[in-house]
């Protein structure tokens, strides 16, 4: 399971401008079999002590549910949408800024910089990936796949992330919370926080196959 599991880090590491195979210790990866809900459970916690006044929903995604993401947002690309920290800004249920893992700049000891290029200096943050004309689907897809209910919020930030790369989807919402406290003092976005662990694993043991 461990050596198919190396495929995170390389699926972390796909158009990043720090990608090196080093060992995934360095790059804050902690590999799982199945989903572990106490880490979970201590991660969200985690989570919403950076941002205790924030609006946030938290839920686990089932397998399913991911894959319907994927087939409703195809325009963004498949390798993206494999990626376990991903960073979507709504603005008026339209998708206008998309951030994820391989587009902040790797350093030393694999910490990320999600804002090495000053897209989170403005709110809403710059895109880190271009949006595709194409681009048909939007957050009514998102909420109804998830059974969320409509938000009167004008803005939504949706973070898809996992257990085993703790470190930088702390770092991901670190660089969201400063920059809406740092640019948006007088906006109360809807923060849903969206586990895939359950997705992921399973991908990793179809590639074991």
């Amino acid at each position: 399971m461990k050596e198919k599991l190396f495929f995170v880090v390389i699926c972390f590491s796909l158009l990043c401008t720090s990608c090196t195979r080093i060992f995934y210790k360095v790059y804050g990866i902690e590999l799982a079999d199945e989903l572990d809900e106490s880490k979970y459970g201590s991660n969200l916690s985690q989570l919403k002590s950076l941002y205790p006044e924030g609006n946030i929903t938290s839920l686990i995604s089932t397998v399913n549910n991911f894959q319907q993401v994927n087939q409703s947002f195809a325009d963004l690309g498949s390798k993206n949408l494999s990626q376990p920290v991903q960073i979507l800004y709504f603005e008026n249920k339209q998708l206008f800024s998309y951030h994820l893992n391989c587009y902040a700049r790797g350093g030393w000891m694999g910490n990320l910089d999600w804002n090495y290029d000053h897209k989170f200096d403005s709110y809403v943050p710059k895109t880190a990936y271009t949006i595709p004309d194409s681009m048909s689907a939007n957050l009514d897809d998102l909420l109804t796949i998830y059974r969320l209910e409509q938000t009167p919020s004008k803005d939504v930030i949706v973070l898809f992330w996992s257990n085993m790369f703790k470190k930088h989807v702390i770092s991901a919402f670190q660089t969201v919370v400063n920059n809406i406290k740092a640019h948006a003092k007088y906006e109360n976005p809807q923060i849903i926080l969206i586990n895939i662990d359950e997705y992921l694993i399973q991908e990793f043991l179809q590639e074991k196959e």
